[in-house]
């Protein structure tokens, strides 16, 4: 049998392949030490893209709650540089992604901020508005160097205690969150950034934040089909 090193191929090296499918966690404002330690395992293990962050202390990665939420006015140049080093650092192309449901001001300081999904959920026939906003949220992206949004939120707004979908959702409305999603989708397409459903079908009538903790969903598998796995 031959070792991982001796498969023929482009990437000979199997290690190269796994790691292309890795994207860890990149932090806008972090320290010196923590940027060089991502340049080395961008050399070291071709990782495959990064998503970013805004910070360490930011609500998706701060699971104690303890941090106090950092300010940078000069996030936005500071995130444009931090894209140019790592990508500088691969040897291979990194695909970079962040979540910016409402635009890059979801997780960076001054820049442009669009309509929540529930006000674009809430607007009567004007799938062509939710699609520009796709759109132009796309166009902010590419400008800085981000190939994939991870948005839209497809999750019907179901449960009043849902401490994490709220006004991230276009409603409840199960047709309306659909064709919304998927304008704002194609706006996104439009743009050339790509695009990310979420979340796992059923989040939305959830009373659990699943940063914290895991959401259980008690429904039958014929509600999940009528309903949430419509979006």
């Amino acid at each position: 049998m031959k070792s991982p090193d001796q498969i023929p191929g482009p990437h000979s090296d199997i290690r190269h392949l796994i790691g292309q499918c890795f994207m860890p966690a990149a932090f806008i404002n972090d320290s010196e030490d923590a940027i060089a330690e991502l340049e080395d395992l961008i050399r070291k293990y071709h990782i495959g893209g990064l998503c970013f962050f805004h910070s360490r202390s930011s609500a998706a990665t701060n699971f104690e709650g303890k941090k106090e939420p950092l300010y940078n006015a000069q996030s936005k140049e500071v995130l444009a540089a931090l894209i140019k080093r790592y990508q500088k650092a691969s040897p291979t192309p990194l695909l970079i992604a962040i979540d910016a449901e409402w635009g890059l001001a979801m997780r960076v300081e001054n820049t442009p901020q669009y309509p929540y999904a529930l006000t674009l959920g809430a607007m009567q026939d004007r799938l062509d508005l939710v699609e520009a906003v796709g759109y132009h949220i796309g166009s902010d992206c590419r400008n800085m160097g981000i190939h994939w949004n991870f948005a839209p939120v497809a999750d019907c707004n179901t449960n009043p205690g849902n401490p994490v979908i709220g006004f991230r959702s276009f409603g409840q409305d199960i047709n309306r969150v659909t064709t919304a999603a998927a304008a704002f989708a194609q706006g996104l397409q439009n743009s050339g950034v790509m695009n990310c459903i979420k979340h796992f079908p059923g989040h939305g009538d959830t009373a659990t934040d699943s940063h914290l903790g895991l959401p259980v969903l008690s429904k039958t598998t014929a509600s999940l089909i009528e309903n949430e796995l419509v979006p």
